[in-house]
């Protein structure tokens, strides 16, 4: 995730040097701003898990991990990615269906093409947790894929906002 952030916030850099479309320059800024907020959404989520399994432990409950099956992780990548895929390509529909032949703004352009890139980030998540997560390093593949897939989604929608505003 920090790499995203790093990237990300050089590409702005880079937009504004170039003098690239004003709403590319802020999606592109957008998109670090929710980088770097599913980050720290996710180490906030760690430490409140930790914190429930304490109590559970503590009041002498037991603590179910969803991961701890390979079968059960397998099926919630799946069907996150398989959700994933499908709003992207609701998307994708919509602009093309809404563009009658219109013109199409850079910025316009450059969300599908992060759109269609999430599809294909998101078809290949869900076609390898179709089986299993046996273990951690498949695990890692699977939440690299949903990370790209989420981001790609992400500045999908704030690219095509983006130059909804500015047309």
């Amino acid at each position: 995730m920090s790499l995203g952030i790093f990237a990300t916030g050089v590409s702005t850099v880079v937009l504004i040097a170039e003098g690239a479309a004003i709403s590319l320059v802020v999606a592109t800024a957008i998109l670090t701003t929710l980088i770097a907020v599913y980050r720290a959404t996710a180490l906030w989520w760690v430490k409140l898990a930790e914190r429930d399994e304490g109590e559970i432990t503590a009041s002498g409950g037991t603590v179910v991990s969803l991961l701890a099956e390979p079968d059960r992780a397998a099926q919630a990548m799946s069907t996150s990615g398989t959700l994933l895929v499908t709003v992207q390509g609701v998307v994708l529909g919509l602009v093309f269906t809404f563009n009658k032949g219109q013109p199409i703004l850079i910025t316009a352009k450059v969300g599908i093409g992060s759109l269609a890139f999430g599809v294909c980030a998101g078809l290949l998540l869900v076609s390898l947790c179709t089986f299993s997560l046996p273990g951690r390093r498949t695990r890692a593949v699977s939440n690299l894929l949903f990370t790209l897939a989420i981001w790609s989604l992400s500045y999908g929608l704030v690219c095509i906002a983006a130059a909804a505003i500015a047309s």
